[in-house]
């Protein structure tokens, strides 16, 4: 079929949005990488920017998530699994936004990993509250000493 003027128009409209929404994205996460660097540089060090951002958006504050216990770090986000384990006796979560981290979603034990990944999060935490020194190359190390 032929294309009218009008659906052309469309079309351009269209594809020109797309492509504004796709920069203001990558300008949103540049945004996000830079501030949240700033705020936990051992955490974002160890988690990604992207796990960093979403776990403490899930924390609601960096004091909060400086005081959770590296169990709540490790299931955050797999609240409703949680749940559903406590009330119907189906299998536990292992696992919870950490999953996306390369560390867990490449180990042959996605539970293992996930534990000490999150154990090592719950340090970088305490450490970039408190103002400690960076340590995010040490704990790395130790994570993949662990797990090798």
């Amino acid at each position: 079929t032929t294309i009218n003027k009008d659906d052309r128009k469309q079309i351009k409209d269209l594809a020109e949005t797309i492509v504004q929404i796709k920069k203001l994205k990558t300008t949103q996460e540049k945004y996000i990488q830079e501030n949240v660097k700033k705020i936990l540089p051992n955490f974002t060090e160890l988690a990604g920017a992207k796990i960093a951002s979403k776990l403490l958006e899930h924390a609601g504050s960096i004091k909060k998530l400086a005081i959770m216990p590296s169990s709540a770090i490790q299931l955050a986000g797999a609240e409703k699994a949680l749940f559903r384990h406590l009330t119907t006796k189906a299998k536990s979560p292992k696992y919870g936004l950490i999953y996306m981290h390369p560390i867990v979603a490449k180990a042959k034990n996605k539970g293992k990993a996930a534990r000490i990944l999150a154990d090592k999060l719950s340090i970088a935490a305490k450490v970039d509250y408190f103002k400690g020194k960076p340590i995010a190359a040490k704990l790395r190390k130790d994570i993949m000493r662990i797990i090798k």
